[in-house]
């Protein structure tokens, strides 16, 4: 069985110089993360005053990457790490009043992947609720106003029949720097138990850090896999901010404290094929040797 036609594996990328080097060390998949991306240089899309706007030379460029090089792309929004709707990372799902500009922005994604071919699946971060240790939402409120959006987004897509994929991502255990939501598998529930067509994104990492989160709990809610990131971290929470989230290639010592969770992901990824993301921080810290070795191995033990 050859891999690559029943499984789709890459990594995370920052611009186009990353996408080009690991494109070459054979995967079919890249995850964008569109801020990432904004920085250097290369924005698929831009907000200009309350609307969306597509950047149609640099899409043009993706798409022919992605047909020249036979690989798929993905789109990993901007994190919500402060709360201004005049700026994408500024947007938060737990207020009504930014729900039009997220729900537009989802239009004009379904837009690019039909006209483009791009971005078939995206993740998106759920709700912010503190920043700075000052909260600014109750966690009761932003999953009341969470649902309000994803039942409005969820109805949209039916009506208009949407293709692409939406993965709403785990998160670690609330951090003083920024509290984000999605750390217990009820949120997940509460925020999306109505609809039928977005679906999880399952971060590996995220999962360590997150005390009382089980990813069993998650995947009996029943919602699609739409994606998964796979990376690990030594499993020590930080409080304060982002630097125990590591985003190392994942072995069988970094994904969990139970030597055998690594075997259980490989199994779960051979029965359901979703798309596996390396959501690797640094890809600057790996040689080509280094990431292309890890590949080689890693396909064998998905086939």
């Amino acid at each position: 069985m050859e891999w690559d036609k029943v499984q789709k594996v890459g990594f995370s990328v920052r611009n186009m110089y990353e996408a080009e080097r690991v494109v070459r060390l054979g995967v079919n998949l890249i995850e964008a993360k569109v801020e990432k991306f904004a920085n250097s240089g290369a924005a698929p899309y831009f907000l200009k005053g309350t609307a969306f706007h597509q950047n149609e030379g640099v899409l043009k460029m993706m798409s022919e990457f992605s047909r020249d090089n036979d690989v798929a792309i993905q789109w990993h929004l901007p994190v919500e790490g402060r709360m201004n709707p005049a700026v994408e990372n500024g947007f938060n799902a737990g207020v009504i009043s930014h729900h039009s500009l997220i729900v537009s922005r989802f239009i004009m994604l379904e837009e690019i992947y039909r006209k483009y071919g791009i971005g078939s699946v995206i993740t998106m971060h759920p709700v912010t609720i503190s920043v700075d240790g000052c909260e600014f939402l109750s966690e009761r409120d932003a999953i009341a106003n969470s649902k309000i959006l994803f039942d409005r987004l969820d109805k949209f897509r039916i009506d208009f029949n949407h293709q692409t994929l939406i993965g709403i991502e785990n998160q670690t255990d609330l951090k003083q720097k920024a509290g984000t939501l999605g750390f217990l598998p009820s949120h997940f529930k509460r925020m999306l138990q109505d609809t039928r067509t977005i679906g999880i994104t399952i971060d590996t990492g995220h999962r360590r850090l997150a005390q009382d989160f089980s990813i069993g709990k998650f995947l009996s809610l029943g919602f699609t896999v739409n994606n998964f990131h796979f990376h690990g971290n030594d499993g020590v929470f930080n409080p304060i901010d982002w630097s125990d989230d590591h985003h190392v290639l994942p072995t069988k010592d970094n994904v969990s404290a139970n030597k055998n969770a690594y075997g259980n992901f490989l199994r779960y990824f051979r029965r359901h094929r979703s798309p596996i993301v390396l959501e690797i921080s640094h890809l600057e810290n790996y040689s080509d040797d280094e990431l292309r070795n890890f590949l080689i191995q890693f396909k064998q033990e998905l086939v």
